[in-house]
């Protein structure tokens, strides 16, 4: 038997967020364009600074600038 589902902060089941990751590894190789952090609200192009202060696991990646909006971060 199992137990509820936990969601996240982001919304987001344990198996949902893996296969969000797996989408996220899809895309690196399209061209991912953002970058969030799953503990804040706001996205960043890839390669500015603020980029370099999310920690490698709590990276959330998009391709375009309106998944990342779609997905309730904003600029």
């Amino acid at each position: 038997a199992e137990g509820p589902v936990v969601r996240g902060p982001d919304g987001l089941s344990s198996s949902e967020r893996e296969l969000a990751k797996r989408e996220a590894t899809k895309a690196n190789k399209e061209g991912i364009g953002f970058i969030a952090s799953k503990t804040g609200k706001k996205y960043y192009p890839v390669g500015a600074a603020a980029v370099k202060k999310i920690k490698e696991e709590n990276r959330v990646s998009f391709v375009t600038e309106d998944e990342a909006k779609a997905a309730g971060y904003s600029a």
